[in-house]
């Protein structure tokens, strides 16, 4: 039993790491922004990971039809759900509108997600994705384990190139 509480601590302290390590980077964050969050586990990780730095933070059960200018919409978009989106675009052809949100768990997957909210006791449920599309890449993840972690950097990188 130690031993398992032992690894829960590393394991959220990885995924802690990871997100943390996804807002530096991208820079999401800055004094006095107002941020409008709709899940637990967003709210759980920007209170434990983003102490100091002075935010005006609203809590929502769901997402808000409208948004003010000034607000980042904070939303637990994880890897799975950018390779899904991404693919469903190209394969599809499904349009996808490009909106000003902060996808806050995309450097983990949602089996990651659901294991670190089941240890923190927080809720998470992954959102709804297309059964056919997530198949085609559940199946070559069983040779290429990374392929969810690619095919999410593509898609941002892809989003830089045809939105900036």
């Amino acid at each position: 039993m130690k031993q398992d509480n032992i690894d829960d601590k590393r394991f959220s302290y990885m995924i802690e790491k990871r997100v943390r390590k996804h807002i530096r980077i991208n820079k999401f964050f800055k004094k006095g922004d107002n941020l409008i969050i709709v899940s637990e586990i967003c709210n759980h990780l920007i209170r434990k990971i983003i102490r100091d730095l002075p935010l005006n933070i609203q809590t929502k059960k769901i997402i808000p039809k409208i948004i003010p200018k000034n607000t980042l919409l904070v939303l637990p978009t994880t890897a799975d759900d950018e390779a899904c989106s991404m693919l469903s675009t190209i394969f599809q052809a499904k349009k996808t509108k490009k909106t000003r949100h902060v996808p806050l768990l995309l450097p983990i997957t949602d089996k990651e997600a659901q294991h670190y909210s089941i240890i923190n006791n927080i809720t998470f449920k992954p959102q709804k994705k297309d059964k056919e599309v997530m198949g085609f890449v559940y199946s070559i993840q069983e040779k290429h384990p990374e392929v969810l972690h690619s095919l999410s950097k593509t898609s941002q990188h892809l989003q830089d190139i045809l939105f900036k």
